[in-house]
């Protein structure tokens, strides 16, 4: 599978656990025509929680039912900061940020 490919299947298939957080960068289908095979690259977002743990997860196969939980495999995590920002909305936001890189997978290795 070609890089772009690959990169386009890891940020569509981000998740964090709970549902009411949100991711800033890179957003969802964000591609590169760079070779993404170990470069590490600023993903951040915000949630309701100060303090509080942030998994990013991307699928283990392209095929696989998103809704299996064990289909998942955790790359990077992130805790909240403390100190709340406000956007649009009374109650606060916490941001978090993390550089990380996204794991090869099994498909993307050369064949030995």
């Amino acid at each position: 599978m070609p890089p772009l490919s690959f990169w386009r299947l890891v940020l569509s298939c981000l998740t964090l656990l709970a549902t009411s957080g949100c991711m800033t960068g890179p957003h969802n289908g964000t591609t590169t025509g760079d070779s993404v095979i170990g470069e590490t690259f600023l993903f951040e977002g915000y949630y309701p929680e100060p303090s509080t743990p942030i998994s990013l997860q991307v699928l283990r196969a392209p095929d696989l039912d998103p809704a299996v939980e064990s289909h998942w495999q955790q790359f990077a995590t992130a805790i909240t900061t403390t100190r709340p920002t406000h956007v649009n909305r009374p109650e606060p936001l916490f941001h978090w940020s993390v550089t990380a890189a996204p794991p090869r997978p099994w498909w993307a290795l050369p064949a030995m």
